[in-house]
């Protein structure tokens, strides 16, 4: 009978350990398996890849021998057309000359009118002795493009720079001034002879103002960030002075002046050898000032020249903001399914 009893008892401690090593083994077995789940390369979640267009400037076409859009914003252009081709400048010149003049007679208050300065080519209205606040000549040596006044500012300016008296070497020194000062703001092809923009009796371009669309977008996307005011009446269409007890009416070269939107700065140039040309600074909209350089085209080309290229810079824009806001849905959307 115990011997029964015996071996019942083996039997019942041989089957719990049976039952403990079944248990011991699963148990093993599952952290096992978990141990090797959490090593084995999991599945990536799919991605959602965004097929991004390139916008591209749409092409146009303009008169201009060449031209330039420049992003002052980006310090890049967005359209280009022989933009480094060297061209005579004509009145664009003026950009310089007032620029440089700003810098020299930042002291003088007023400027006197010389017999030298009214004998330069052009009917301006203007006359000699006369008397002319320094900002007035400048503002409106820009609106109506005065030669005279250009002449004047040089003459006027050359005098800090020289102790010659002769008003021509007077002119002289204030022109290398202004070639001198083209360097420094990084111009790398352009020349100035004189401080109107006049053809000199040789019509090639190595005898007069010349320069590059690429170089001028660079002077005054440089004068906008540094100077903004200095070509702030080129925007306008019509400036009222007064000078010599006479009132000055003066309306701006830029025939398209009023059809700019957003319009900070434009200057016109016009002679036989450099045909049409037509610099602007605008705001494209959101504080994104765009320079435009229109060189060689013709005396009427150069306006619809410029209105073609706003036009296309604005619809260049547009279609990069309808992108933008594209992505930037997709990229919301992304973020509100994460948070679900």
């Amino acid at each position: 009978m115990r011997k029964n009893k015996s071996n019942n008892k083996k039997k019942i401690l041989l089957i719990i350990v049976v039952l403990v090593l079944i248990i011991y083994i699963t148990i093993a077995t599952y952290r096992g398996a978990r141990a090797i789940q959490r090593f084995e390369k999991t599945e990536e979640p799919a991605v959602t890849i965004i097929d991004i267009p390139e916008v591209q400037f749409a092409a146009v076409d303009i008169e201009a021998k060449s031209a330039i859009v420049y992003d002052i914003n980006s310090h890049e252009p967005i359209f280009t057309k022989n933009e480094n081709e060297i061209r005579p400048l004509a009145s664009i010149t003026k950009i310089m000359t007032i620029f440089a003049a700003e810098k020299l007679l930042v002291s003088t208050p007023t400027i006197s009118i010389s017999p030298f300065a009214y004998s330069t080519y052009g009917e301006y209205g203007i006359f000699p002795n006369e008397i002319w606040e320094r900002k007035d000549l400048q503002d409106y040596t820009l609106i109506v493009s005065s030669n005279d006044g250009a002449v004047a500012l040089a003459e006027t300016a050359g005098e800090l720079l020289t102790q010659n008296t002769e008003p021509s070497q007077k002119v002289s020194a204030f022109v290398t001034y202004m070639n001198d000062l083209a360097k420094k703001v990084g111009l790398t092809s352009t020349t100035f002879q004189n401080p109107s923009g006049l053809d000199t009796e040789d019509t090639s371009p190595q005898s007069q103002a010349y320069g590059s669309a690429a170089d001028i977008a660079k002077l005054l996307s440089y004068i906008i960030i540094n100077e903004p005011n200095v070509l702030d009446s080129s925007s306008h269409t019509q400036g009222i002075f007064t000078a010599g007890g006479k009132k000055y009416t003066a309306n701006n070269t830029n025939e398209i002046v009023g059809r700019i939107p957003g319009l900070i700065a434009s200057k016109t140039g016009y002679t036989d050898a450099a045909g049409g040309n037509l610099a602007v600074v605008y705001d494209s909209g959101l504080n994104r000032p765009i320079t435009i350089v229109i060189l060689g085209s013709t005396r009427e080309g150069r306006f619809t020249d410029m209105l073609r290229l706003i036009e296309h810079t604005q619809e260049y824009f547009r279609k990069k903001s309808e992108v933008q806001e594209t992505i930037n849905n997709i990229s919301q959307n992304k973020v509100e399914n994460v948070q679900e």
